[in-house]
């Protein structure tokens, strides 16, 4: 038997499309292009025979795969391990930010 593992980013934020740090500490929500990632990722891959669905806990994570989930009538399991690092002082401040102040 192969096992197939999908591993997926959460879909777009305005901390992502600003390419600002953003950690475990902080969870915008998505966007409304970043719900549209989510919603065309789940009907590319409705036909696609899965077996379970795990995402963090942080909303991001949960609203990217909650359209796959209802597509596949699957719970979205949560599991805290699958949480993005803490980037600590440079949560929330750009590339360009942490370069000035950190370099």
């Amino acid at each position: 038997m192969t096992l197939r593992l999908f591993l997926l980013r959460h879909g777009q934020t305005a901390l992502s499309r600003a390419n600002m740090f953003c950690g475990g500490r902080l969870d915008p929500p998505l966007t409304p292009d970043g719900e549209h990632m989510a919603t065309a990722f789940a009907e590319s891959y409705a036909h696609t025979p899965w077996e379970a669905i795990y995402a963090s806990p942080l909303q991001r994570a949960l609203r990217t795969a909650a359209p796959l989930a209802r597509i596949t009538g699957l719970t979205v399991h949560t599991r805290e391990g699958l949480t993005e690092i803490d980037y600590g002082r440079w949560d929330g401040k750009s590339v360009a930010e942490v370069d000035t102040e950190y370099h």
